[in-house]
Parts: structure tokens; sequence; C-alpha cells
């Protein structure tokens, strides 16, 4: 079912390539240009700039892989939310034939739908779960863009903007700034 929960993200990042021109399965060199060492790197992809790091297993009989990350950010495993902070620029997964290695970039917030679905149409008034990964900074934020799959409205290229702060009347505590429509 998680091709269903991700199609709050797959519509974002077509509506932003539909946009920007910007491919919406984006290799490491387009999402660190600067990062030399990861232009030849072509078997890992960032999806739109939702924060997700996909990184397919391509070779038969591999029990886990290396994922290359170009920051000095944590990163989280989508499934396990165990949060990864390479010191070597690389992360290794386990490479299950049930599940891909997904992780989500620090400072990023995921809108999914989790509800178990029958058919896209249905899923229209579910709600939308948050995923919210801290970047080392604390901070979060994503974009989730909404439409009623029917009219024109769409033209108007409104989203939902979310956005996690920290905290600053206590220390150590988080502020939710919300959601802010943007058009």
């Amino acid at each position: 079912m998680l091709r269903y929960s991700m199609l709050p993200v797959w519509y974002t990042a077509f509506r932003e390539t539909s946009e920007s021109g910007i491919p919406i399965l984006r290799p490491q060199y387009v999402m660190f240009p600067k990062d030399e060492a990861g232009f030849g790197i072509d078997d890992q992809y960032y999806v739109g700039s939702s924060g997700l790091l996909v990184k397919p297993v391509t070779q038969k009989g591999v029990k886990e892989v290396s994922v290359y990350i170009a920051e000095d950010q944590v990163y989280y495993d989508y499934f396990t939310n165990h949060a990864h902070r390479p010191k070597n620029r690389h992360i290794t997964l386990p490479a299950n034939l049930d599940q891909i290695p997904l992780l989500i970039r620090g400072g990023s917030i995921i809108s999914t739908l989790e509800r178990p679905c029958r058919s896209s149409p249905l899923m229209k008034y579910d709600s939308f779960t948050l995923r919210v990964t801290l970047d080392t900074s604390g901070n979060a934020h994503g974009e989730v863009y909404l439409d009623d799959g029917m009219t024109w409205v769409w033209e108007g290229g409104c989203c939902l903007a979310w956005v996690w702060r920290r905290g600053c009347e206590r220390k150590g505590e988080r502020d939710w700034d919300g959601a802010h429509l943007v058009c």
C-alpha cells in the first residue's frame, strides 16, 4: 500500500515539475550541484523536493546497500524511523525483498495518506499523516499540493506549506507553526 500512501508526495512533485522544469526523480547532482563526489552516482534519487531518498536494489542476491549522503544532515529510515547520522558520507541499509531502501532527509515534512485504501478517488476525504523529521537545527518544512481533481482550480497554483520551528520560549521545545496556504 506504499504507492497509495505516497500519492500526495507524487502529486506535489508533479506540480513542482510542471512549474520549475526540474525532474521529478532528482539525481544526486541535481540536489547537490557543488558536490563533485556525487556526480557519478546513478543508482539513487530524490523524489521532488520532498526529502525522500530512494536507493533501488539493482543486483540479485544483495543483502544490504550503501547510500551516499552529500551533506552533514540526519536521515531517517522511512519504515523504522531510525535516525542515521553519516560520518563517512555513507549509510548502510538492509536490502530486503519486501522493502525498498528509503530515507527521509532531516528537515522534511512528508504528507501521506495512511488509511488502507481501495482506490485513489475514494481517498479524497482521508486525513493526512504528517511525518516530521527534524534537521540538525531542530526545524522542518514541507508542502503538499491539493486540488479537487475535477476542475481547473489548480491553475491558481495553491498548495499547503507545513512548518515546524525550534521553540524559542523554553529551551528544547518545538513549536508547530502550522499550515499556510501558498499561492
